[in-house]
């Protein structure tokens, strides 16, 4: 048996008591938490692993609970200042019909590093592989995923046929898209067109009826869950007469088991019907900014008493992964938004990353919080740093002043992956010059490029003192 002491931190328990320990201590016994409690009451068992924790926050790892992990190679700036459309039609659609399955697997290892170096430990992928052999693609993301460590969810996105009016939408919308006619020889159109429905029909939720039906009863039949994109833009409104959560009523399919991601254009009619049946929301702040697509209500959401996680989205419609600045954001939007400065506290913000995230999986036996029997999915965070001194609520710390950076050891099942800021399992030298090569070659073989970062100078006002301003 291994066993591993963690001591000396203040405990974040995330508990039903939200109990916080300083100094505290925490001894996992193999992959599961054996004791937690005050630091100088700690049992160390001979042989044990000790962590030093002094000047540091113990606290659950983040849950990650709505991402699409392969888009990672597709950022670095072909993704900005587009719309919803615009970013799937003419950069995630060309750019994900040009992935090799090793680019995939490159993709997940790098999204892996990053997620393990901001303190998250269980994500919810969304994939579709673009490739012919499908089946292939899937095992091939499955066994990188094993081969990071993190505790990784796979949803298996597909759907059936597009019904009329999100079809005439669809080829409404792909007419606008621009950069359609520079896809290169190497990728052929019509199959990137066909890769562009496929995608589009996902992404608008056009699935019909009998789809999400079979999809919510095989989720019932197998004990588990199932998710899909609900409310992202006011265009949904344009497929159906009625709202997307009310079309879900009608076919009798809102229920604990559905995890909703995005939720944006939902009224107080639908805030009703989600909580009435429990249904699971994970928003998606940044992700919905950068693309306008809106923001998502979560302060009204929260007063319902829904169950409301966060997740980063397409690493290339966020930029980043890491749950610590999206919190952030996420508490100062709505603070702005509401003109209220207590409608996202520091603890309900941390919640939404650790155990209301694992509610909203169903795993909240399992993970979310440091207590004894559930996993050892732990994160240290170091707040003996500049931007994080001084500490008088850890917690509000965390929030308010925290990088991500600070983390500096993670566990996931009891193993350790991440300590004392270095991976244990990965050179991630060689896997970022590997991934950015890759990336490189994909936007090459897709016809991609970067907009520029400043106007062209021909196009810039003349006025002295206005660099800024374009010519009218």
């Amino acid at each position: 048996m291994s066993v591993i002491a963690i001591r000396g931190g203040t405990v974040l328990t995330i508990d039903a008591e939200r109990r916080v320990i300083a100094p505290g201590g925490v001894l996992i016994e193999d992959d599961c938490i054996a004791w937690v409690g005050p630091a100088h009451e700690m049992p160390l068992p001979a042989g044990a692993d000790v962590i030093e924790a002094h000047g540091a926050v113990v606290m659950p790892g983040l849950v990650n609970a709505h991402t699409h992990v392969a888009q990672t190679l597709l950022r670095g700036g072909v993704s900005h200042s587009r719309t919803l459309y615009d970013w799937l039609l003419n950069v995630v659609c060309p750019g994900l019909a040009a992935y090799s399955l090793d680019d995939h697997q490159s993709a997940i290892r790098l999204y892996a590093a990053e997620a393990l170096r901001s303190g998250i430990t269980t994500i919810v992928t969304n994939e579709e592989p673009s490739y012919q052999d499908s089946e292939r693609a899937t095992r091939a993301a499955l066994e990188a995923f094993a081969e990071t460590g993190l505790r990784g969810i796979y949803a298996r996105m597909f759907r059936d046929q597009l019904s009329g009016g999100a079809a005439t939408l669809f080829h409404e919308e792909r007419s606008k898209a621009p950069h359609l006619a520079d896809a290169p020889t190497t990728v052929p159109l019509d199959r990137t067109l066909n890769e562009l429905e496929r995608l589009a029909r996902t992404y608008r939720q056009a699935a019909g009826g009998r789809a999400l039906r079979r999809t919510a009863r095989l989720a019932q039949d197998l004990g588990s869950r199932w998710t899909l994109h609900l409310a992202e833009t006011t265009l949904e409104r344009q497929i159906r007469p009625i709202s997307p959560v009310r079309y879900l009523q009608g076919l009798g399919l809102l229920d604990a088991r559905l995890l909703a991601a995005h939720c944006v254009d939902i009224d107080d009619d639908d805030i009703a019907l989600l909580a009435r049946h429990d249904v699971r929301v994970v928003t998606l702040p940044v992700s919905n900014c950068y693309l306008g697509s809106g923001i998502a209500p979560v302060p009204r959401l929260k007063a319902a008493g829904v169950t409301v996680a966060i997740g980063t989205d397409d690493a290339n419609c966020n930029d980043g992964v890491n749950l610590f600045r999206d919190l952030r954001f996420l508490a100062l939007l709505h603070r702005g938004v509401t003109r209220d400065p207590t409608v996202i506290p520091p603890g309900m913000a941390l919640e939404m990353a650790t155990i209301d995230g694992a509610r909203a999986l169903g795993l909240d036996d399992r993970i979310g919080s440091l207590e004894v029997g559930k996993r050892a999915d732990i994160i240290v965070c170091r707040l003996d740093r500049p931007q994080t001194t001084p500490v008088h609520d850890p917690v509000a710390t965390l929030l308010f002043q925290a990088y991500g950076t600070e983390v500096d050891t993670v566990l996931v099942d009891g193993r350790v992956l991440l300590r004392d800021g270095r991976r244990c399992h990965a050179d991630e030298a060689d896997l970022c010059r590997d991934a950015q090569d890759r990336s490189v070659a994909i936007l090459e073989r897709a016809g991609l490029r970067c907009p520029r970062p400043w106007p062209d100078p021909a196009e810039r006002a003349v006025a002295p003192g206005s660099p800024w301003t374009s010519r009218g």
